[in-house]
């Protein structure tokens, strides 16, 4: 089929459903990453990583069709419209954000089962943190697959929540490793679990980000501890 304006943006609809294919299986990655924490085992864990290897073939997938489908617009001289190019740029960005929630999660799931084989396990503490995280993520999916910009909003102000109980379990862990009451093995292992914990947050952040550009023309800054959006003169296709 010759290509047109018109099949690029089918063509970038078939890539829009894979990136929505894309975010319910690393959502499922998360949710399934934080019961391991809590509910150590192999079973999981491999279950976990034959998941992370099905997003990275997906990740690679949709780029090179990404690739493919800029190539072909390219060779065929076509004018495409701005608000296409933006989302598939959008697209590519927010897949790769997508892979590093996958890699994070894995990430905490193996951390999880060396904190159980060192005889140790998660305070309780951590569920409000881990159930927080999931929650921005589903969002982020929610506010992607709808175009809801209110709701990637959320996703922002919910990531900065995320970081300010990480370093309150912070400073209780090192308050218990001063005591006694946590081991230095224990102690670096929940550091690094609620490092990647947070990691997870702040690429769901990054995709609220690139939704708020996409559907709004702005551009997201952290500033004096809030965000603010700035106008880059580009005109969106939402409010």
């Amino acid at each position: 089929m010759p290509h047109t304006p018109h099949t690029f943006s089918d063509r970038l609809d078939a890539l829009a459903a894979r990136i929505i294919d894309q975010g319910t299986l690393v959502l499922q990655m998360v949710e399934g990453g934080f019961d391991h924490l809590f509910a150590p085992g192999q079973d999981g864990l491999d279950a976990l990583a034959a998941a992370e290897d099905a997003v990275d073939t997906a990740d690679v997938g949709i780029e090179k069709a990404a690739v493919k489908l800029l190539g072909d617009a390219t060779e065929g001289s076509d004018r495409l419209p701005e608000t296409d190019l933006r989302r598939l740029l959008t697209i590519v960005k927010v897949n790769n954000e997508l892979e590093r929630i996958a890699d994070a999660a894995l990430a905490c799931a193996t951390l999880g089962q060396r904190l159980a084989d060192a005889g140790s396990a998660p305070p309780n503490t951590f569920r409000v943190l881990t159930n927080s995280v999931v929650g921005i993520v589903r969002d982020a999916m929610r506010a992607m697959g709808t175009r809801d910009v209110r709701l990637a909003r959320v996703v922002l102000q919910s990531d900065e929540a995320v970081e300010a109980f990480k370093a309150a379990l912070m400073r209780e862990c090192e308050a218990k490793l001063r005591a006694g009451e946590l081991d230095a093995t224990a102690a670096f292992l929940l550091l690094e679990i609620a490092t990647a914990t947070h990691a997870i947050a702040e690429h769901a952040a990054n995709i609220a980000e690139q939704l708020l550009y996409l559907h709004t023309g702005t551009i997201v800054r952290h500033v004096e501890g809030k965000w603010q959006e700035v106008d880059v003169g580009t005109n969106g296709d939402a409010g």
